[in-house]
């Protein structure tokens, strides 16, 4: 970490400086300079979902140097974070410090590991850790005809147990580019020095009314993936719900007794299945199958 450096930064920015919107994500407020005017153009279309009137609380500073030889800075509060001659990368780092600090930050929320859609005003929540397979099941269902929540962080009203959109741009690895292909996200030619390894879709790309509002969970889901594995649901008991939920809590102490509380009352009314993950298409059918039966039912 180089305050020095950061300074000189400033200065090669201060008559070329470009700023994003300010962007609110639950509970994370930030926003970015660049004196790069394409890639603060793509930013505030990435992140629109959080953009808000007046000027960020948190500020990140990214740079491109393209002499003598081009490389890319990234600084957060005046701090260097990352430092590099691929600009992908150093727009990969930026997109997890924001989504580091956006679970760091949130407090009033119970957050769970999880991916999260919706289809008719119902949820389902798909804890797991990372490289269970959560992105890439929420992005088949996205195809499938499902809105989005989440890819990372389901995030909980303790007063209403609904889910409130955390819709960061959904990322795909490699695994999941050669099983969606079709959701290769547009990349306009002036940002091309910023290409990442993952896919980062803005999920809107594929229906402008993709973002799903706050909407009660349904069904908790915890994939997994097996290769060659027959894909299919397990039913569990609401406890073995709940422990599913406990188990993927990023900020449960925060909340104490009332948290547990929180996900015991979920895990009584919304379902718990493990989900076994042999082929996608036939996961992503299972799961619409529960969510078109009558609630009743």
């Amino acid at each position: 970490m180089e305050r020095t450096a950061a300074e000189e930064a400033a200065r090669q920015l201060s008559d070329r400086v470009h700023v994003t919107d300010r962007f609110v994500a639950l509970g994370y407020d930030f926003e970015i300079e660049t004196d790069d005017p394409a890639l603060c153009r793509y930013l505030d279309s990435v992140l629109s979902p959080f953009a808000r009137k007046g000027r960020g609380r948190h500020r990140y500073v990214v740079v491109c140097n393209r002499e003598p030889d081009e490389h890319f800075a990234l600084y957060f509060q005046g701090e260097r974070q990352r430092r590099s001659s691929d600009g992908g990368s150093v727009l990969a780092h930026l997109f997890w410090h924001v989504n580091s600090q956006v679970i760091s930050q949130t407090n009033d929320l119970l957050l769970v590991h999880a991916a999260g859609a919706e289809l008719d005003g119902r949820a389902v929540a798909l804890p797991g850790s990372s490289g269970s397979g959560k992105s890439t099941l929420v992005a088949g269902l996205i195809r499938a005809g499902f809105r989005y929540l989440t890819d990372e962080a389901v995030a909980l009203n303790p007063a209403s147990g609904d889910v409130v959109p955390f819709p960061k741009p959904l990322n795909l690895d490699s695994g999941s580019q050669r099983l969606l292909p079709e959701l290769r996200p547009p990349l306009d030619p002036s940002v091309k020095r910023y290409e990442t390894a993952e896919w980062i879709l803005d999920v809107r790309s594929i229906r402008p009314d993709m973002l799903a509002p706050p909407t009660p969970p349904a069904f908790v889901i915890g994939p997994t993936y097996r290769r060659g594995a027959e894909t299919r649901l397990i039913p569990l008991r609401p406890a073995e719900t709940a422990m599913l939920m406990i188990q993927n809590a990023f900020n449960l102490p925060a909340h104490g007794r009332a948290g547990l509380n929180l996900l015991a009352a979920i895990a009584r009314r919304a379902p718990g299945f493990r989900l076994e993950i042999g082929d996608l298409d036939a996961a992503c059918s299972l799961i619409t199958e529960l969510m078109i039966k009558d609630p009743s039912t």
